[in-house]
């Protein structure tokens, strides 16, 4: 997609395309839709040296056979202290699945989530976010 243009010109301060979606090895579901991470604002590059959130091969699943909805598959995200992400794609690509299970309000059906490096599948529910308490 070019950049988006004026009467004269391109328009000042608009970003130019999109980048492109992860397919595999990141956040991708299988309907197209993507998490896309920048580093925040102060940051030095980015570098900060903790995931703050991860999600590694995390895959969710609704119904029952024959009507078995795969939401999420195979997702893997790395997010540090100080990034910001923005997760996009098209109606029904499991963005909201995705932030739930980030969230700890849902489990995924396979794969680990980690906040600060610590796996949300043996905390209490109560103890969550992080297992410190809340």
């Amino acid at each position: 997609m070019p950049p988006m243009r004026g009467l004269g010109g391109p328009l000042p301060g608009l970003p130019g395309p999109p980048p492109p979606r992860p397919r595999s090895g990141s956040a991708a579901s299988p309907a197209g839709g993507a998490a896309v991470s920048r580093p925040g604002l102060g940051e030095e590059g980015g570098n900060a040296a903790v995931s703050v959130l991860q999600l590694r091969n995390v895959s969710k699943t609704y119904g029952q056979e024959p009507a078995v909805v795969q939401a999420l598959g195979g997702v893997d995200l790395s997010v540090r202290a100080g990034e910001m992400v923005a997760v996009m794609g098209p109606s029904g690509s499991g963005k909201s699945t995705l932030l739930t299970i980030a969230g700890s309000l849902e489990e995924p059906t396979s794969g680990d989530v980690l906040v600060c490096g610590m796996a949300l599948a043996g905390c209490r529910r109560a103890a969550r976010p992080g297992c410190g308490g809340g």
